[in-house]
């Protein structure tokens, strides 16, 4: 990562890493080496000076705050909707208000048990704006996942995504269509919302059935400004996209045979191309073709090793 970039980094380990090694440039002119020493920005020295135990919280995932730090996002327990709370500040009257009811004084921590400060403290901290029911419908056998969530356009949209298992195994067809379908991971179908925080609606919806995407964390998703990057192990190809106005706005697909690539493909054989499809693709070929050498060439007895290269064909 670049000098400038990581100094940047909010991510919590490089914070860290940061402040233990000196690792910044307050004061330092160009061309001349960090300084060792380690300012902290004013928000970032604000203690706590009232902790409350166990307080309660509704049966929901919670999940982040948006860019602004105005909403926080959250997700219902059967993980099919999407919950918006706005945040009122720990300074709002209505928190207030609760702390002098409870009699808390100077006290740095809180933990008297049957107390209405922490039955009541997260809804007035939290007072809730939306419910948004994503998995209904055509969508009723999908569920949210919970370590995905991506926001566009300065925090106005959030992705999030919801899957379900695919029932039964793919169709044969589709391992003569699409050759390079890498079978040994577990497909399935996705959904791709688009929701607008401001207004609280869904503004699109992106459907990809029969995948298998790393969605966790946004392992196999990337995003730059607006472009959005999907990969797809199933079918060795990279989805690109271009969010605008709250709306998925397909670009390309990188890949040498990528999803719906057979329609618009040849199948003349009399005039082979690099767009020809063929039962086994060029890079399948060259990869098996190179290990079938490596078992001839080696001295000895080859036939266990051939055995077990028929065995493990594909």
């Amino acid at each position: 990562m670049a000098y400038e970039n990581r100094l940047k980094s909010q991510n919590l380990v490089h914070l860290l890493q940061n402040r233990e090694s000196g690792y910044t440039n307050v004061g330092q002119q160009p061309g001349r080496m960090p300084l060792l020493a380690y300012e902290r920005p004013f928000y970032k020295c604000i203690t706590p000076c009232l902790t409350i135990d166990s307080i309660t919280i509704p049966p929901i995932y919670l999940r982040k705050f948006t860019p602004d730090g105005r909403k926080l996002l959250a997700f219902s327990q059967d993980q099919r909707s999407l919950l918006i709370y706005s945040y009122g500040g720990s300074s709002c009257a209505a928190v207030g208000e609760l702390i002098r009811q409870a009699d808390v004084g100077s006290d740095e921590f809180f933990s008297r048990q049957d107390s209405i400060l922490k039955s009541q403290i997260f809804e007035r901290l939290f007072p809730a704006k939306e419910t948004l029911n994503l998995c209904q419908g055509d969508f009723g056998l999908y569920y949210l996942h919970r370590e995905f969530s991506v926001f566009l356009e300065d925090g106005r949209y959030a992705m999030l995504a919801a899957m379900t298992v695919v029932r039964g195994a793919l169709p044969v067809e589709d391992y003569v269509r699409y050759p390079d379908l890498f079978d040994k991971v577990d497909a399935f179908s996705y959904v791709f919302f688009l929701v607008d925080l401001k207004l609280g609606v869904v503004t699109d919806r992106l459907i990809l059935p029969n995948d298998s995407i790393v969605i966790a964390h946004n392992h196999g998703i990337s995003v730059f400004g607006s472009t959005v990057m999907m990969m797809s192990r199933l079918h060795q190809c990279v989805y690109v996209y271009w969010v605008n106005d709250g709306k998925f706005h397909q670009q390309e697909t990188i890949g040498p045979r990528p999803r719906d690539f057979i329609e618009k493909a040849t199948t003349d054989f009399d005039n082979l191309n690099a767009t020809t499809v063929l039962p086994i693709t060029h890079i399948k070929q060259r990869v098996l073709s190179f290990q079938y050498r490596q078992i001839n060439d080696k001295s000895g007895n080859p036939t266990d090793s051939q055995k077990s290269f028929y065995k493990n064909f594909e």
